[in-house]
């Protein structure tokens, strides 16, 4: 009994050794230094690695390299990665989805525009205007300045040295020859002689600037109350020569250029100017001036012949060029479709000129006198020259009406021009007379040269 008791016990103990033997090594976590991503590294260490290996890096020894650990021990943030407030990232997205929405739009109303020029090109019948007297309005007494009209077109005003501003409805114009009816459908008397005009607020109010160096703002439904008193704006007594309008939604800006070189925008709904540029009178006084559509730029005239641009956000000149023989600038204009570009007029040889703002370069030239083109001689202030520019659009394209001091109303041509044509002629030409136009290209510029023909002359 007793060899069996101890056979059964030295089993035992032999079972109990092969168990301790069998069983797997116990293991012992422990955190590495921060990586480069600023993140702790677990370690698997094994029996034969000693506890001082467990912080060597990654592939030395006997280290395995475990998943993160889920550890519910806070996390210092990564200097690398920005927080933002929810409203700003929200903000943001916002601004980003705007802007892509934006350039959709735009590359969709390119779209529209190049399908609508083919179509236009495609056209057979094209429209021509005739130069057929409608109306003659003879109310004004004195010389007639300025005409605008309004953005409906349902009414025009027009501006004159009688001291008088009149508006005109177009609806009795265009029924004239049903109940004969020519009058002005209202009159402003502003004093002295009114220079400019411009219509403000989508025709609500009328403005107008006179040489006595006031500059006044009515409503149109008020004009015949006598009793209602115009918005007078102080421009310091000095004389305004040019003036624009454009909203651009949160301000209504009143734009006037002075003969004394200033530039002053007065908001109609505040009582202070909204900005002011002073112009260097070095560079010859202000004679016009015209404002982006978009109101990013504005760009004058002067009577040197200098193109100057202004940015209208940090207002400041950004660029400046001169006409190559010194003319003074009689009228400029923002070209309709392109940004960038500018038409102007000049003193002498009924010269339009498209101009580059980014080059101070000259495209395209419309030359409608006898001195060779694009010719740098001297010309007075009796020689023809083109005082008013006006833009618009036909199944044709792009066109320019111009009035110049000859007595002629032409019509340039963008998209056909030497189907350009003299609308309304002098009341001295002879009824027989034809103009043809000749297109060439001179010092890189493109310029369309106006010829006169009489039947003697083809015959000879």
């Amino acid at each position: 009994s007793d060899m069996s008791l101890s056979q059964v016990t030295a089993n035992t103990e032999k079972k109990k050794r092969a168990q301790t033997q069998t069983k797997a090594p116990k293991q012992t976590m422990a955190v590495a230094p921060r990586n480069a991503t600023n993140a702790p590294v677990a370690f698997q260490v094994g029996p034969d690695t000693p506890m001082s290996s467990a912080t060597l890096k990654p592939g030395q020894g006997n280290v395995k390299k475990l998943a993160p650990s889920r550890s519910t021990s806070p996390q210092p943030p990564n200097p690398e990665v920005k927080i933002y407030a929810p409203c700003r990232e929200s903000l943001k997205l916002l601004v980003a989805k705007k802007r892509e929405e934006y350039d959709a739009g735009f590359c969709q109303a390119r779209e529209i525009e190049t399908s609508l020029s083919k179509i236009r090109s495609s056209q057979s019948n094209l429209w021509t205007p005739k130069g057929v007297l409608i109306a003659h309005l003879h109310e004004h007494k004195g010389a007639i300045n300025r005409i605008r009209v309004a953005d409906d077109p349902s009414c025009f005003a027009t501006c004159s040295n009688d001291g008088t501003v009149k508006i005109w409805d177009m609806a009795r114009i265009e029924g004239v020859g049903k109940n004969m009816n020519t009058k002005a459908k209202a009159t402003y008397k502003h004093g002295g002689r009114v220079k400019c005009i411009a219509l403000c607020r989508s025709g609500e109010s009328l403005a107008s600037a006179s040489d006595n160096g006031t500059v006044h703002v009515v409503r149109l439904n008020r004009i015949k109350d006598k009793d209602s008193l115009p918005f007078v704006l102080n421009s310091d007594t000095d004389t305004v020569v040019d003036m624009e309008y454009f909203d651009t939604g949160r301000t209504s800006v009143l734009a006037c250029a002075t003969v004394g070189g200033r530039l002053t925008g007065y908001d109609l709904r505040a009582p202070n100017p909204a900005w002011t540029f002073s112009h260097d009178l070095n560079q010859g006084y202000i004679t016009s001036f015209a404002v982006d559509s978009c109101q990013r730029w504005l760009a004058l005239g002067t009577s040197s012949g200098m193109h100057i641009c202004w940015d209208v956000r940090f207002r400041l000149p950004v660029t400046s060029w001169s006409h190559p023989a010194g003319h003074a600038v009689r009228k400029l204009i923002a070209h309709p479709e392109e940004r960038a570009l500018i038409v102007s007029s000049c003193r002498g040889n009924n010269e339009v000129d498209v101009w580059d703002m980014e080059s101070g370069a000259r495209k395209n030239v419309f030359w409608a006198s006898h001195a060779p083109p694009l010719s740098q001689q001297k010309t007075s202030q009796f020689d023809s020259q083109m005082n008013a520019i006006c833009c618009g659009w036909s199944p044709r394209g792009l066109y320019l009406l111009l009035g110049s001091t000859d007595k002629r109303l032409r019509l340039w041509d963008f998209a056909r021009p030497r189907e350009s044509l003299v609308v309304s002629k002098s009341a001295s030409d002879p009824v027989s007379m034809t103009t043809s136009y000749i297109h060439r290209t001179i010092d890189g510029c493109d310029v369309l040269i106006e010829s006169h023909h009489m039947p003697c002359d083809d015959e000879a």
